[in-house]
C-alpha cells in the first residue's frame, strides 16, 4: 500500500529532522504519540497506531535504515480526554520527548496545543483530528497532516531552515 503523497512528504520531513537530531546528539529522538487508545474513539486510535507503525516501517524498509536507531516512539492512551492528554503531554515533554504527535478531537487537540507550542516550545503534529476552524492556528511548529491539507508542512519546513538542527558548514 502506498502513503498519500502529503503523508510521505510528512513522514519524509519528519525523519529527515530525526536523522539530523541523532547526528548531533547521538542518541535516539523521543516522539510522544497521543492516541485514544481506549474508551469511546479507541477503535480510531488503535487504526491510527497501526497505520502509523506500518507507514514508518515502509519508509524505511525502501530507505534501508534502522529506524530505531534514530528515533523511539511511546505512545500514550489519552482516553478522549482533553485533560488526561494535557498531562500526557507535559509528562512526556519532561522525559525530553522532541515532538508530540497525535490523533485527537477538536477538544483535546485545543487543550493541549497552546502548552506544547508556547510553554514546551516543541513540535506539535496532529494527524487528521478535530476540525474546528479554532485548530488552523498559524504557528512553525504546529502542523495538521490531513488528505485535504496541500501546505500543511510549509510552516515546519520554513522553521527547520531557518534553525538548523547540524550545521551545514
Amino acid at each position: 500500500m502506498t502513503l498519500f503523497p502529503i503523508r510521505r512528504f510528512a513522514l519524509a520531513l519528519l525523519l529527515g529532522s530525526i536523522v539530523s537530531a541523532t547526528s548531533a546528539w547521538g542518541k535516539p529522538v523521543k516522539l510522544a504519540i497521543l492516541l485514544p487508545l481506549s474508551n469511546v474513539n479507541k477503535y480510531s486510535g488503535n487504526q491510527a497506531k497501526q497505520g502509523f507503525e506500518m507507514g514508518v516501517q515502509q519508509e524505511v524498509a525502501e530507505l534501508g535504515v534502522d529506524w530505531a536507531a534514530w528515533v523511539k516512539f511511546e505512545y500514550f492512551d489519552t482516553r478522549s480526554d482533553k485533560a488526561h492528554a494535557l498531562e500526557l503531554a507535559k509528562s512526556a515533554i519532561a522525559q525530553n520527548a522532541r515532538a508530540v504527535l497525535g490523533l485527537h478531537s477538536s477538544a483535546v487537540t485545543l487543550h493541549v496545543r497552546d502548552y506544547v507550542l508556547d510553554t514546551a516550545k516543541v513540535p506539535y503534529v496532529v494527524f487528521a483530528g478535530g476540525v474546528s476552524s479554532k485548530i488552523r492556528r498559524k504557528h512553525p511548529l504546529f502542523i495538521r497532516v490531513s488528505n485535504d491539507a496541500k501546505m500543511v508542512m510549509l510552516p515546519l519546513a520554513s522553521w527547520l531552515k531557518a534553525h538548523p538542527i547540524v550545521s551545514s558548514a
